[in-house]
Formats: C-alpha cells, sequence, structure tokens
C-alpha cells in the first residue's frame, strides 16, 4: 500500500458514508492529504495520512489546525499501536486506523479529535470557499452557507 492509496481508500470511504470529501487539498504553501465536511455539524476535519511516520503526520496534523474545527491522522491498522497517544491527546489531535480492504466499515477512530482553538476563521472560510468551488455537496443538496 501506498500513501496515495491511503488518502484514496479513505476518501472513498467517507464519501460512502454519506460525506463531502476531498483528497489533496492545496492550501500554500501547505497540502491536506483529506478534507471532511460535515454539514450537519457545520465542522471541517482535516486529516493527514501516513504509512509509517505518525511523528510527521503529528506536526503536520498541528499545522492544519489553523484551517480547520478539526485535525486528525490516518494511519494503516498495522501502525496504529506505534502511535503515542498521549502525543496526540496533548494537541488535540485524533487517530484513525485504516483496515484492510476487506472490511465494511474500513475506517475506525482510536482516538477522538478534540476541536481545535487553533482554528483561524478567515483561513477556514477560505478552505470552505474553495471546497464549494470543487462542488462542495452532500446526498441532500449544497452545504449549508453556515461554514463560511
Amino acid at each position: 500500500m501506498t500513501e496515495h492509496d491511503l488518502v484514496s481508500r479513505a476518501t472513498i470511504a467517507y464519501r460512502n458514508a454519506g460525506y463531502a470529501a476531498f483528497p489533496w487539498v492545496r492550501v500554500p504553501p501547505r497540502e491536506l492529504d483529506i478534507v471532511i465536511v460535515d454539514a450537519m455539524q457545520c465542522t471541517l476535519l482535516v486529516i493527514e495520512a501516513k504509512l509509517r511516520d505518525w511523528r510527521r503526520a503529528v506536526n503536520q496534523a498541528r499545522g492544519h489546525a489553523f484551517w480547520a474545527d478539526y485535525t486528525a491522522i490516518l494511519v494503516p491498522s498495522s501502525e496504529v499501536l506505534r502511535v503515542d497517544r498521549g502525543i496526540l491527546t496533548a494537541f488535540g489531535i485524533g487517530l484513525m486506523q485504516l483496515s484492510d480492504a476487506s472490511e465494511t466499515q474500513p475506517i475506525s477512530v482510536v482516538v477522538q479529535a478534540i476541536r481545535s482553538s487553533d482554528t483561524i476563521r478567515t483561513l477556514r472560510s477560505q478552505l470552505y470557499t474553495k471546497l464549494a468551488r470543487r462542488g462542495l455537496h452532500d446526498g441532500a443538496g449544497s452545504v449549508s452557507s453556515e461554514l463560511d
């Protein structure tokens, strides 16, 4: 499995669950691996995916907090026991694992993300606008402008 596979499978899983999910969203100087829009909760979740280097994922997720309400890292299930949950909890970063392709629910939450106090409203709004231009919608139609 490659990091590209990890991002692709997670994006598909979130879309199948009814979320608006966007892979590889560029917000200079960064690229966000996956952005999830929860229209019901009016929130943005940014997920940093890594095959092995969870410490690097944590550093990147900390920076992503400026653009989103929640941040998390995603690792394959084979790597999840290596991740230090104390570090994640200290920064409010969630931990998700991607299981084998045969699973009906391939993504599971191991550590719940905490709403970021570092979110910058203008950056969040810019990210939402960028997603809206890419065709942001949920199963019921347009996502509420409350995210703006």
